[in-house]
């Protein structure tokens, strides 16, 4: 029996048929309740706390004060006193150079001292010499100014002498002159009989005894004259004699100023023999080792028989570690975190010796000074920072590297955002539009309640559980200590839940699960 329909209207049956298949399987998709097991999310609580702020870096560990013992002489080793790891004291002998040598440079020095005590000895005598021919001189001198004086006077007193002298020949002559005269006119009154002969006699006499006494004046005058010239010899005489006495005086002085030249250059030879008397004392001194301070040995770089060469530097002997009970570690810290470090900030370190173990310090100095560059392979500025280590049990050892954390920050009593609620990542996730709308709208109900001013920080994304699925809630976080972060701002309060992780995540991966809330 043939159908009713005709043949040509069965292809728009079948189409209608599959139409209505699929409609229903996606209504059954999106609508229907999933036979699959449901994904498991694991949530924390915003809670209150206090939380540190840490930096990290990594440094050694030395001792606060550590002695390089050297050697400022050479010479072969004759005794190493001291070992690895042994106590000393300060002015504690460690080792011992052959002493031979600097013993025979300190005998040569005191001989070269004797030598010149010597010197300064004759040098010191022949200047007391040379003092007393001054003095003599100086008398000289004096007494031959004196007799000059004296003769100056004798020549004054003589030419005095001779000046009246003169003049008594001259009157003398006068008065002679006038007895002649008169002798002649009673001569010619005596030839004429006007006067007796006696008279004319008398004026005779007269003439005769004034030409004596004219004479007499004469003699007298060259008698004087001679006298002017033997004074005159005698004060020529006597001014030479100054000059000669004069200059044995400056050759007197100038033999004191050369016995006192002598004399200084003899002395500051002696100074030269006791100062190089002095060094070789000390060399002698130096050839002893000894400790510089109170502390341990940590390095020992000499054995005995060993040569040691002093040359331009002072070669390395021992390292001596002042008290390994108080330690520091020499922390580098990189240029993005040296503004977050002061002085006197606390800080927790560890050693890979003891793993277990947390060790504490304080910040005792941060450097300026930045580290080049090149020093380190990953070409970042790091700044020294010195950290304080007490180490009471000695488990501290020089050189040790640490991994340090400095706190740089610590709040109290702020709300706490675990880390992995930062990180958590629903699958699925609501349609991101849609959740800011509806965000939107929820501020808008609470645009009249007062809002506190919240610090600035850095933002970050949580999924807190809501009706219908983990609900996204953008926020502000500042400080973190690697496990939890501060909220600064954002729609939490203290009790709040939010997620942190999917329980089986593997399970996530190997089926396409559906996402049941």
């Amino acid at each position: 029996m043939s159908s009713d329909v005709p043949s040509s209207r069965r292809p728009w049956g079948w189409l209608l048929l599959v139409l209505l298949v699929l409609a229903a399987a996606y209504w059954w998709v999106k609508y229907a309740p999933s036979s699959a097991p449901a994904v498991e999310l694991l949530d924390a609580s915003v809670e209150k706390g206090n939380i540190t702020a840490t930096v990290s870096a990594t440094g050694a560990l030395e001792a606060i004060t550590t002695v390089t013992v050297g050697s400022q002489v050479s010479g072969p080793v004759r005794e190493v006193l001291v070992d690895f790891n042994s106590q000393v004291k300060t002015g504690q002998v460690l080792a011992i150079l052959d002493p031979s040598e600097f013993e025979a440079k300190v005998s040569e020095a005191e001989a070269g001292l004797e030598v010149g005590l010597a010197g300064a000895e004759t040098a010191n005598a022949r200047l007391a010499n040379s003092r007393a021919a001054i003095a003599q001189s100086e008398t000289q001198v004096e007494v031959a100014r004196n007799t000059l004086t004296q003769n100056v006077s004798m020549v004054e007193g003589a030419r005095a002498n001779l000046r009246n002298s003169t003049a008594s020949v001259t009157k003398a002559k006068a008065e002679m002159d006038n007895a002649l005269l008169e002798y002649k006119r009673y001569e010619q009154l005596f030839a004429n009989q006007l006067v007796a002969a006696s008279e004319r006699d008398q004026k005779r006499t007269a003439y005769r005894v004034s030409g004596s006494a004219y004479e007499s004046a004469l003699a007298n005058e060259q008698s004087l004259q001679a006298q002017v010239r033997t004074s005159q010899a005698q004060q020529l005489q006597a001014k030479n004699n100054v000059v000669s006495a004069e200059a044995k005086l400056q050759a007197d002085r100038a033999n004191v100023q050369a016995s006192q030249a002598e004399l200084n250059s003899a002395q500051a030879r002696i100074r030269q023999y006791e100062a190089t008397l002095q060094r070789a004392r000390v060399d002698l001194q130096r050839s002893i080792i000894r400790s510089p301070v109170d502390g341990t040995v940590i390095d020992r770089k000499i054995e005995p028989g060993q040569t040691v060469a002093a040359s331009f530097t002072a070669p390395e002997l021992f390292k001596i570690a002042r008290d390994l009970r108080r330690m520091q570690v020499r922390a580098d810290v990189s240029e993005a975190d040296i503004g977050r470090v002061s002085m006197g900030q606390k800080v927790t370190f560890t050693v890979d010796a003891y793993p277990e173990d947390k060790f504490e310090g304080r910040v005792t100095q941060v450097r300026s000074a930045p580290v080049s560059a090149n020093t380190n392979q990953n070409n970042v500025v790091v700044y020294g920072v010195l950290i304080s280590a007490p180490n009471p049990k000695l488990l501290l050892k020089p050189g040790m590297t640490a991994t340090v954390a400095v706190a740089a920050e610590e709040l109290k009593d702020v709300l706490l955002i675990p880390d992995e609620a930062l990180r958590f990542l629903p699958p699925n996730p609501p349609d991101p539009e849609e959740e800011k709308k509806a965000r939107e709208k929820e501020k808008s109900k609470d645009k009249d309640k007062a809002k506190k001013p919240k610090r600035n920080g850095r933002a970050g994304v949580v999924w807190v559980p809501a009706t219908g699925g983990p609900q996204r809630r953008d926020i502000l976080v500042g400080v973190s200590d690697g496990k939890f972060s501060e909220l600064v701002d954002g729609e939490l309060k203290a009790g709040d839940k939010v997620y942190t992780k999917i329980l089986d995540e593997d399970k996530l991966k190997r089926k396409k699960v559906r996402l049941a809330f």
